[in-house]
């Protein structure tokens, strides 16, 4: 077999698809260019014709010559190369050998560089005679030449074309390396393109390493001489999806490296080098700031572009509870990456509060995990359903108790009346539809079973009843150190995820009777520490500290509900707000200018 017949036999779109992502656009394909940077796909393959041809930089050839360059090796291993991706076993074909051959080009080099006064293309794009003279750079009369180096040695260059259509080339069957890879210091930014790494050392005078290609993702991980890498490529989704993967490839490494915000280009400014001639200014104050956090990391300028973006993201806009009496002293409601808790005595109705704010929370558009220790899944959906019927027959203009009150028969397993039981599965039907799946119910003890939800559904507001029956992962002596170590390993998973957390908590048996204040809490000064928000719920009570409770003739027994603020990390405390409580289908509203009513000594 004779080159001319594999030739016919290979499809050189299979064999350039190993190291170009190609689209197929009617008989031929297109991808990105792997010979120069490429954002805008210039690169076509011609499967009928046997050929591959770039529009950007004007490299063309057959797929041996691809392989050849691509390799940077010689014809007969590019043959060898291309028999092996297409599966052909037979022994090489005999026909076109060349020797390997390394071409030298410092001359050329040399003999532009002097040439380099015949052109003020470089000046135009805002690159000085120092960055010119440092480089070599030169003209060939066509275009700007910038010189490759490798381990010591010119081994290529980048040609710019200065006019026309066609932009770079490099030289046939050279393998482009990166620019300035073998640069050592301690901050360096990586951009794409040769002129946006001179742009980077134009204005703050630090080298920068240009990849030439994501072909060279790889030779950059075999050269890493800086201790900082600032990856800062083009402004565009393929820019930004490079950026990414470099950024995971070297955090893979063990290297300290920064993803640069593209929110911070200017508008129409598509990379470094248009950065710079069109405010050179504003450019230096951006890179300056990136160079700060490198080698400052924890200092306030260093601080304040993560501050501005957490701004700008809205991360610490309040997340309404549903709960006035809690929105209004929290200023608006719940913050990610903060610990909020609530204590009460048993027979409260916290459970009930935290499930009411679930089913809020969901209704406005939240993921809620619901992480509950003593009611099970059955307990927990039977109050939401059996609010969410109250609430819709209520607002149906239902006028009976047995017509609107549906919690009891729920928890008996059996609804006799069957309009009501129609009724029923219609209203939960539609409920499903809305919040099924963004309330999350999770019946465990285990923190590693709470980390599983939050890794499923990380975008989120986790809320734990109760604190004090979650078992860590560690031993424990004393229930102080049990807490500690249940909130630090809650804290690690809050801040991790950015989830706001909502902590039901016991409070001590000689407060029940008491005003709140935070030394009602089990554990009190570990909770306080940590919670960014605590409150306490009492209820009214008659001169023998027993519940006062009232009985509305359509939703049943009641009583009142004090919750009071006793820790604010951003507002007053001390504020007792009153609440009404109806346990039979465990809602509660807000006491707008007193209720009226006759309350009666519980038993």
């Amino acid at each position: 077999m004779d080159i001319a017949t594999l030739k016919k036999k290979v499809d050189i779109a299979n064999i350039i698809s190993h190291y170009v992502e190609l689209k197929r656009e009617g008989t031929s394909y297109k991808g990105l260019c792997p010979f120069h940077p490429d954002t805008n796909p210039s690169f076509s393959v011609s499967p009928k014709r046997g050929i591959y041809k770039c529009f950007g930089c004007g490299v063309s050839g057959d797929v041996f010559d691809f392989v050849q360059r691509i390799e940077n090796c010689t014809f007969d291993e590019a043959v060898k190369k291309v028999m092996e991706m297409a599966g052909i076993d037979e022994p090489l074909p005999i026909g076109k050998e060349t020797e390997e051959h390394k071409e030298d080009f410092s001359k050329f080099v040399e003999e532009v560089h002097k040439n380099i006064d015949k052109t003020d293309y470089l000046s135009k794009r805002g690159i000085s005679e120092a960055l010119i003279k440092k480089y070599h750079i030169g003209f060939d009369g066509e275009g700007v030449i910038i010189p490759l180096s490798y381990r010591g040695e010119i081994v290529g260059y980048v040609k710019r074309f200065i006019e026309g259509e066609r932009r770079y080339y490099n030289p046939k069957g050279v393998k482009l390396v990166p620019f300035n890879i073998a640069v050592k210091q301690d901050v360096v930014f990586v951009t794409e393109g040769i002129f946006d790494a001179l742009a980077v050392e134009e204005v703050i005078g630090l080298p920068a390493i240009a990849l030439l290609g994501s072909q060279n993702h790889n030779v950059l991980l075999e050269n890493l001489h800086c201790d900082h890498y600032i990856i800062m490529l083009d402004n565009d989704e393929t820019g930004q999806k490079q950026a990414l993967e470099l950024y995971n490839k070297l955090k893979g490494k063990g290297k300290k490296v920064t993803l640069f915000d593209s929110s911070l280009y200017p508008a129409e400014v598509k990379d470094p080098s248009e950065w710079l001639v069109k405010n050179k200014d504003g450019f230096k104050k951006v890179l300056d700031l990136y160079v700060t956090i490198a080698r400052k990391p924890y200092s306030l300028k260093a601080l304040t572009l993560n501050y501005q973006n957490t701004f700008r993201a809205g991360k610490y806009k309040p997340i309404p509870t549903g709960i006035k009496a809690i929105d209004d002293v929290l200023e608006g409601g719940l913050r990610k990456g903060m610990f909020y808790t609530i204590g009460a005595m048993p027979g409260t109705g916290k459970s009930s509060l935290c499930i009411q704010m679930t089913d809020s929370l969901a209704k406005a558009g939240y993921n809620v995990i619901y992480v509950s220790v003593e009611m099970s899944e059955y307990e927990i959906q039977t109050k939401l359903f059996a609010r969410e019927f109250t609430l819709t027959r209520l607002q149906k203009g239902f006028f009976e108790k047995k017509d609107v009150l549906i919690q009891t028969e729920l928890l008996k397993g059996h609804i006799a009346d069957k309009d009501k039981l129609t009724a029923f599965n219609e209203i939960i039907k539609n409920y499903i539809n809305e919040v099924g799946e963004r309330i999350h119910i999770v019946f465990t003890t285990s923190l590693n079973e709470v980390r599983k939800a939050v890794e499923m559904v990380p975008n989120s507001i986790l809320i734990v009843d109760y604190l004090q029956k979650v078992q860590p992962n560690g031993k424990f002596q004393t229930d102080k150190q049990r807490i500690d170590m249940v909130l630090n390993e809650l804290n690690e998973i809050k801040n991790r995820y950015e989830i706001p957390t909502l902590l039901v908590s016991s409070i001590n048996r000689q407060s029940y009777n008491s005003e709140g204040e935070m030394s009602a809490f089990k554990e009190s000064g570990t909770i306080e520490y940590d919670t960014a928000g605590a409150f306490v719920m009492t209820t009214k009570k008659d001169g023998n500290t027993k519940d006062l409770i009232g009985e509305d003739g359509l939703k049943g027994v009641y009583k009142h509900v004090y919750l009071e603020c006793v820790k604010n990390r951003y507002g007053q405390v001390g504020e007792k707000k009153e609440l009404v409580f109806y346990p039979l289908f465990s809602h509660f509203e807000e006491k707008e200018g007193g209720i009226e009513d006759e309350l009666f000594s519980g038993r």
